[in-house]
């Protein structure tokens, strides 16, 4: 199913997973620190 894919699609597919990735360990280092 991957490999159907257009390169294109799938290196953006991994910047916005990386992204929100990235977003979710920023919202939960101060909630860490916190608890």
């Amino acid at each position: 199913m991957l490999e159907q894919l257009p390169v294109r699609e799938v290196c953006m597919l991994a910047r916005v997973n990386r992204a929100m990735a990235v977003g979710a360990a920023q919202v939960a280092a101060p909630a860490r620190i916190a608890g």
